[in-house]
């Protein structure tokens, strides 16, 4: 139940995103479950081409904070 909680969340948010900006969003994902939410979106694909740029991006977090660090 939590995964489809997730993906139906992420979906959603994505096909909102799509109508206001006439694009498909770009949906970054990160952390130990990123794998599991990715296939997940690709199983669904509920809303065609909303979810087909959906990118794993490791240390998400650590990356922006390094990125915080650099700029002050």
């Amino acid at each position: 139940g939590t995964l489809h909680a997730i993906t139906g969340a992420i979906v959603q948010m994505a096909h909102s995103l799509s109508q206001q900006s006439k694009q498909a969003p770009y949906i970054l994902i990160n952390g130990g479950n990123a794998p599991i939410i990715y296939n997940q979106l690709r199983k669904t694909n509920l809303t065609g081409d909303v979810t087909n740029q959906v990118i794993i991006v490791d240390n998400l977090v650590l990356k922006g904070l390094f990125l915080l660090r650099s700029l002050s």
